[in-house]
């Protein structure tokens, strides 16, 4: 007994330095891409990069420019880099940083699976990840999504770990802990709504539900609003961490000829709207939008091909043009890169559906069903879709653990097929 139990140890400790490998070689392989191939802040990584580092000297006059006065969600990112600057005085540090999260949202990754499937699960849905090249080289681009990706898996590991217990207090710091994500990047909502989803149609009924959600809205609400408060008062911010234009993002989302991207056509026409109707810009998209859906080409068939294409081009788009825009890798490199990653997506799309068999929708498949659909109706661009390559790789291995009982179940089957075969062979009449 005391052999076997030795063994085991042996086998679980040799598993763990593998892990502890894999997530070493992922984190050395980010460095080597950013020190090799250095990638400068542009767009609006850009304007959030300069605002930090003016606020890392004390100057926070960036909130008064046209931008921070439309986009207060973005000052979030703006605060935190800030801060990193200020203590370590270089865009390197933050990318490290950007590193570091990443790895440890491998790990959450890792940890999600293991809870609701199994440890093999986990130990894949990591593999799958770390071979993903947009998951490798996106560490290097100053974006607001690698923290709040860290924030919101832990959300959801800790939201697992305490589904089953009955304090009430422990959602309400659930929903502060996922508005403080939040104010690095508005997508919090999608993770708010799909724990709602999981309490009242999750893997039980829960009576409990209407308490524990009202709880979990009220404490993230309330928190988020206290927070926005405190970058007023604190001269961080004019609006606080929210948006001045709210019809923008649903605007240009709903753009049949752009397909849900940005448009510099739009803008021009936009700029003209409030020139010649003396209204404000967030009246203008929404008089522009409104004019839109009631255009006759607009109708449940045009939205319907809108969204399956918007879907397609958001999760088989370029997206490491961030990576390469010093033009220093051929394009035609970019373009196989990419086509790889498209073929593990796809494969993982077909797996996540075959984890569906038999298996009752958890907090992964609802959010990953609410991204899917809250995207289908605002501005999509390729890189959006980072947050559910994560969610997809969890689900993939339940698809996985499907797969392997199919395979078990056809295999003991024929070998009992085979058993009867033998004996009705072998038995004297």
């Amino acid at each position: 007994m005391s052999g076997v139990l030795a063994i085991a140890v042996k086998k679980q400790k040799l598993a763990w330095r593998l892990f502890l490998a894999t997530l070493a070689i992922v984190f050395v392989t980010k460095i080597c891409l950013m020190v090799l191939f250095p990638v400068k802040a542009v767009s609006d990584f850009g304007v959030i990069m300069q605002a930090s580092w003016q606020l890392s000297t004390g100057d926070s006059s960036y909130k008064n420019s046209d931008y921070f006065m439309t986009w207060g969600f973005n000052i979030g990112q703006v605060i935190y880099q800030a801060i990193i600057l200020k203590f370590f005085g270089s865009e390197l540090s933050i990318q490290i940083l950007n590193a570091i999260f990443d790895i440890l949202s491998l790990f959450l990754g890792y940890l999600i699976a293991k809870k609701l499937y199994s440890g093999v699960a986990g130990g894949l849905t990591m593999m799958i990840l770390s071979g993903m090249f947009f998951v490798l080289t996106y560490s290097g681009i100053a974006s607001n999504q690698h923290l709040f990706i860290l924030i919101a898996l832990g959300a959801v590991y800790y939201y697992l770990m305490i589904s089953d217990r009955e304090s009430d207090n422990l959602k309400g710091f659930l929903g502060a802990l996922l508005s403080v994500a939040n104010i690095i990047r508005p997508e919090s909502i999608v993770f708010v709504l799909a724990i709602v989803c999981d309490q009242f149609f999750g893997r039980r009924i829960n009576r409990q539900a209407p308490k524990r959600t009202a709880g979990l809205v009220m404490s993230y609400l309330v928190v988020g609003g206290v927070l926005g408060q405190l970058a007023i008062f604190g001269g961080f911010s004019n609006i606080g961490f929210k948006s001045t234009d709210f019809w923008f993002k649903f605007r240009t989302g709903l753009n049949l000829s752009t397909l849900g991207n940005y448009s510099e056509r739009d803008q021009q026409l936009l700029g003209q709207m409030v020139f010649k109707n003396k209204i404000t810009m967030s009246q203008a998209n929404r008089e522009l939008l409104v004019s839109r859906l009631r255009d006759p080409g607009f109708n449940a068939k045009s939205f319907t091909r809108l969204a399956v294409k918007k879907i397609i081009a958001m999760w088989t788009g370029s997206r490491l043009y961030w990576f390469n825009d010093s033009g220093a890798i051929p394009k035609s490199t970019i373009l196989t890169l990419e086509r790889y990653d498209n073929f593990i997506l796809a494969i993982l799309a077909m797996l996540g559906l075959i984890g569906l068999y038999k298996s009752r929708l958890n907090i992964i498949h609802y959010s990953l069903f609410l991204t899917v659909a809250i995207y289908t109706l605002i501005e999509i661009q390729s890189r959006y879709a980072l947050t559910s390559f994560y969610l997809m790789a969890i689900l993939a291995t339940a698809g996985l653990v499907n797969l392997q009982w199919l395979f078990l179940k056809i295999s003991t089957k024929r070998q009992t097929q085979t058993h009867i075969i033998r004996v009705l062979i072998t038995t004297k009449v």
